[in-house]
Order: structure tokens, then C-alpha cells, then sequence
């Protein structure tokens, strides 16, 4: 898309994309293959970072600028914008950032990444249409899924009714309302399929008010939580945060040292764990750790976090009894539709990807409203 004069764009529809990290790359592969947009991305060099990446993509048009200033955000058509995401990894400047923005355009719908949630829950208030959403959130429960054994723990409201994740097998068929498959052949997206079709790993259901936790129907859900942690490994950075916050509360031992050295693990309990997880920011960290590991011990389980999807999913198919995660996959869909002005209401993990339930506004003209549901279904190899 050929840079016009102004940097404005006259249809008045443009998405603007602010980063040159994976999650960026990711966010704008997502709006321009999967929905077919036209992106302006603005980063500080095209040679450095994902900006190679990011310049190879069909549909985009790169603004080089150093810092995201009033001018630059003139320069990448923010008047005329429709929607804009900031996510430049630094909390107060994403803020700053959309501060400006919204004074060129007060109407713009806003997405930042906001890494601290506290944070993120007052700045929603200063702004009158903007979504604050956290990568790192958002795939937590994915890898603590993973290390598990276990559905990511997922539920939402929708109608005055809450739905969940479960195994068919912990589900009365009445209360299944679909089933969700990855298929082997087109895995970029999770599918929803019939209550009735065999071979689901996972269910969408709604619930009944019984406890779905089994730690919640034990004696006393402290002290197993507790003998859980124990039993799992997890490295001293990254999305280990929450983890360490909970290993604070229940006392449980910290070790300090570098995760892929053999004293370091065998004193972590490596040993004696269920699983191994190591998701610092750096790869290469957690591929030693996970090698390591696994060299040490044959039989645990390892998940770690990469950033590039590819190396994840051929590293999971290598290394037996190994689960990768990208979060930089994991959050760009959300992160994706919410510039689409649809209201995410959940992201659900449905192996490596994730699967988004979004309140969706239907307009007449599309020819869906009035119509019921089983009246607009599609078999899979009709869908776009």
C-alpha cells in the first residue's frame, strides 16, 4: 500500500499498528491475512527487530519514526484512523501514547498492551473507547494448562449464563453446547463442531453450579494447591510471576540461580516434579533449560515459551513429552479483534492456539439477523 500525501488515508478506515516486536508482527498478520485490512504499522527502523518481517507483509505500509510523537502519528493517518494498537512493551508509554492519539482523533477505538492489570484497569477510564489487554495474562493459564495435564481453566458469560471448558467425559451431554477440534489439516484455528461429533478432546458447556475444580472438593484446597506447586518447576522470570506470587502466599521454597544448570534443577525438584516450565523472556534461556532437562530426565514433562510459532510447533514434535507455546500467537487474535471494535469477552486455549468468544454487533444488511443460530452454520470448508 503506497504511502499517500499527508500519510491520511481517504477511505477513513485504516488500522494503525505501533511496534516492531513479535506481538506487533503477529497483531498485523492477523488483521491483513485472516480479514483482509490494509495496516499502517509505525516502528523505529525497518532493519532492526521484526521490521523485515513486518515490511515483507502484503497490505502494509511502514512508517519509520523513533518515538510515537504527535507528528507521527499525523504522518500514519491517526485522524482518519479507525482503530489503532500500541504495543511497544512499556506500559507508561503505550498510556502516553494513546493520549496523543486520541487528541488528534477522539472517536479512535484504542487497543494497548498493558503489562501491569491494576494499571490497566484505570486507564480504561481514561479513555471513551479502549480496550487495555495483556499477552502475558492471557496465556498464563495456557501454560499452567500444559503443565497440568489439564483444559486451560476457561469460562464466560454469555446470556445470564456461564460456559466452561471441559473433557467430554466430566460433561452430561445436556449441557454440552459444542465441541472444540484442532484440526490436523488447517491447525490455525480451533473449530467449533456439534455436541455429537466423536473424537473431541474438548467441550464448551454450560454450568450447573457444581464445583468443576476437583481441589475445591477436597478437605482442604490450601494444602493441596500447595502439594501441587511443589510438584512443579517453574523458572524465576517471565509469566513465572504469578506462580511465585502463589508460592509466596503458601510458603512454599524459591530457588535463585540459572535454570539450566544442573544444581539449579535438581535443587528445584526436578527429580521428583510433574512438569518442568520454563517461559523467561529469552529462547534461548528456556531451550537450554528445557534440553537440560530433559537430559537429566527422560520422562518429565517440559513446557516452555518461544516466541517464534514455527520453532514451537517443530520443537513439541521433536521432543517427546514437550509442550511450546508461543504468546505472541496466543494473544494476537484478541488483540486483533478488539481493533475490529468486537468485544472479546474470553480467549480459550485449545492446544497451541486459542480460540476467541467475542460479542459481535449484527446488521441487517449482512442478512444474519433474525435468523437463528443452526440457520447460519457453515461446515468448516466453506468458511472464510
Amino acid at each position: 500500500m503506497p504511502a499517500l500525501p499527508g500519510g491520511t488515508d481517504p477511505r477513513g478506515d485504516q488500522l494503525i499498528v505501533c511496534g516492531d516486536g513479535p506481538l506487533a508482527y503477529r497483531i498485523t498478520e492477523e488483521l491483513t491475512s485472516r480479514y483482509g485490512e490494509q495496516v499502517t504499522v509505525v516502528l523505529p527502523s525497518r532493519q532492526r527487530h521484526y521490521g523485515p518481517q513486518i515490511s515483507a507483509l502484503p497490505n502494509v505500509r511502514v512508517l519509520e519514526h523513533a518515538e510515537l510523537t504527535v507528528q507521527a502519528f499525523a504522518d500514519a493517518g491517526v485522524r482518519s484512523a479507525r482503530a489503532l494498537a500500541v504495543v511497544w512493551q512499556d506500559d507508561v508509554g503505550n498510556l502516553h501514547a494513546g493520549l496523543r492519539a486520541q487528541e488528534l482523533n477522539p472517536g479512535l477505538r484504542l487497543v494497548l498492551a498493558i503489562f501491569n492489570r491494576r494499571l490497566g484497569d484505570h486507564i480504561r477510564l481514561l479513555f471513551p473507547d479502549c480496550t487495555v489487554l495483556s499477552g502475558t495474562a492471557m496465556s498464563a493459564p495456557s501454560f499452567v494448562a500444559a503443565a497440568l495435564g489439564e483444559p486451560a481453566p476457561s469460562h464466560v458469560r454469555v446470556q445470564r449464563r456461564t460456559l466452561y471448558v471441559a473433557r467430554p467425559s466430566d460433561v452430561t451431554s445436556g449441557h454440552v453446547i459444542c465441541g472444540l477440534a484442532e484440526p490436523t489439516d488447517d491447525p490455525a484455528a480451533p473449530r467449533l463442531v456439534p455436541p455429537e461429533t466423536p473424537g473431541v478432546d474438548l467441550v464448551l458447556a454450560v454450568a450447573d453450579g457444581t464445583p468443576r475444580n476437583p481441589l475445591t472438593r477436597r478437605r482442604d484446597p490450601v494444602q493441596e494447591v500447595s502439594g501441587l506447586l511443589r510438584r512443579l518447576v517453574w523458572h524465576k522470570f517471565g509469566l513465572v510471576f504469578a506462580a511465585l506470587l502463589a508460592v509466596t502466599l503458601v510458603g512454599l521454597p524459591v530457588v535463585i540461580g540459572d535454570a539450566f544448570r544442573e544444581e539449579t534443577l535438581r535443587a528445584a525438584g526436578l527429580d521428583t516434579c510433574i512438569a518442568l516450565v520454563s517461559v523467561t523472556s529469552q529462547d534461548i534461556v528456556n531451550l537450554e533449560t528445557a534440553l537440560d532437562a530433559r537430559t537429566l530426565r527422560e520422562d518429565v514433562r517440559i513446557v516452555l515459551r518461544l516466541t517464534d510459532d514455527d520453532l514451537a510447533e517443530r520443537l513439541q514434535k521433536t521432543i517427546s513429552n514437550t509442550v511450546s507455546r508461543s504468546v505472541p500467537y496466543l494473544a494476537a487474535p484478541a488483540f486483533a479483534t478488539a481493533m475490529l471494535e468486537h468485544q472479546v469477552l474470553r480467549t480459550i486455549a485449545v492446544g497451541r492456539h486459542v480460540l476467541l468468544i467475542a460479542e459481535v454487533r449484527v446488521a441487517d444488511q449482512v442478512g444474519l439477523a433474525g435468523s437463528s443460530v443452526r440457520d447460519t452454520e457453515r461446515p468448516a470448508t466453506e468458511q472464510a
